[in-house]
């Protein structure tokens, strides 16, 4: 297990290194879905009050940022994807 979750780790620094953190919006994303998933999970009681069908998506770390990170990276490419 170990292994496994180092794995994914590493594989996921990987994937980062090749990000142009000169951007700010790249880093902006990185930076809000990480907080986001690491917010979830250090305060599990962050999203309580809202319905269910919220909760279900807000309620794991991993979730919660990748929603994230999918969000912010529409909204910063909207223009380009409208263009076209």
């Amino acid at each position: 297990m170990i292994a496994m979750f180092g794995m994914v780790m590493a594989y996921g620094i990987k994937m980062l290194s090749s990000v142009d953190f000169t951007s700010k919006e790249n880093f902006l994303t990185i930076a809000c879905s990480v907080g986001m998933g690491l917010g979830v999970t250090a305060v599990p009681d962050l999203f309580a009050k809202m319905p269910e069908s919220v909760q279900i998506l807000t309620g794991n770390g991993i979730v919660a940022g990748s929603l994230t990170a999918i969000l912010m990276k529409v909204f910063f490419n909207i223009e380009k994807i409208t263009k076209k």
